[in-house]
């Protein structure tokens, strides 16, 4: 029987992982394999992000073939923010600088906590020059991040959350963010968390009464997870055009229509709903 489930979740791959193979991965290596100019840091991040994308919706696929929906989910989880950053950098490139900058605080921030957690680890990791600049730059970008030189320090690199970032957006071809936020990534946060709530879903009561955890490989959020990683990864593809001025609308929309063919039921797994990626 459960052989039986496995090898049912597995048919329901099918289309999308021929999809994924002959023509979407193809078609986004050629759109970012192009050569341009970029004007400022604002396209460099987002193409950079756009390549981390790719990267991890192939192991969503790895990982979702194998029946490890959870961990896909967990990937998935950050391939959307690493989109919303993407989109809302794409939309206000003034704030590319803090972005990038914000790797001071994070040098700063490692520094001090392994000073306390591993002091010896510390100064291995950590000589004189290499604290030295840490402190220094720290001293530099701080008052910018309203950041003081004791914890507990911010951990973004915007004031913000990510759910007021996705409301930010204006653009129609990010909207859909809203939708994976609500579904994919909360619950990837509960699974990487450990959350009470990501517990009681493994829980459940056997037939004979008594409790058993779900622990191996099953189909349990593989179809959510990939489409959701898809949808994902049209977006990001999206804030590259935008950003990069790549030129390949036409293909994007019809990759976007595809999604809808292969995930009729959207990113939630309900037949009520398609979605899609706006």
């Amino acid at each position: 029987m459960v052989e039986a489930e496995h090898l049912r979740w597995r048919r329901t791959l099918r289309p999308f992982l021929a999809h994924a193979k002959q023509d979407l991965e193809p078609f986004i290596n050629q759109a970012l394999s192009r050569t341009f100019e970029p004007s400022g840091q604002m396209p460099l991040i987002v193409y950079g992000l756009a390549r981390k994308c790719l990267k991890s919706f192939s192991s969503t696929i790895i990982l979702g073939w194998r029946g490890y929906g959870e961990d896909a989910m967990l990937v998935a989880r950050s391939m959307i923010e690493a989109t919303v950053t993407a989109a809302f950098l794409e939309e206000n490139p003034e704030r590319a600088a803090d972005y990038t900058d914000f790797f001071w605080i994070h040098e700063y921030r490692l520094w001090h906590e392994l000073r306390d957690l591993d002091p010896e680890y510390a100064a291995e990791l950590f000589p004189p020059a290499r604290a030295e600049e840490a402190e220094r730059r720290f001293k530099e970008v701080s008052p910018r991040f309203g950041i003081k030189a004791k914890p507990p320090y911010r951990g973004t690199w915007h004031r913000s959350s990510l759910p007021k970032l996705i409301q930010s957006l204006r653009r129609e071809e990010y909207f859909e963010l809203r939708h994976l936020y609500a579904l994919a990534y909360r619950l990837g946060s509960d699974v990487t968390h450990a959350s009470i709530i990501d517990l009681m879903k493994r829980v459940h009561v056997a037939p004979e009464g008594h409790l058993e955890m779900d622990a191996g490989p099953s189909g349990r959020l593989v179809a959510q997870a990939l489409s959701s990683a898809h949808a994902t990864l049209l977006i990001t593809l999206a804030a590259s055009n935008n950003a990069l001025n790549l030129g390949i609308q036409e293909g994007l929309r019809r990759r976007q229509e595809d999604w809808t063919k292969i995930w009729p039921w959207g990113t939630d797994g309900s037949s009520s709903r398609e979605p899609g990626p706006a």
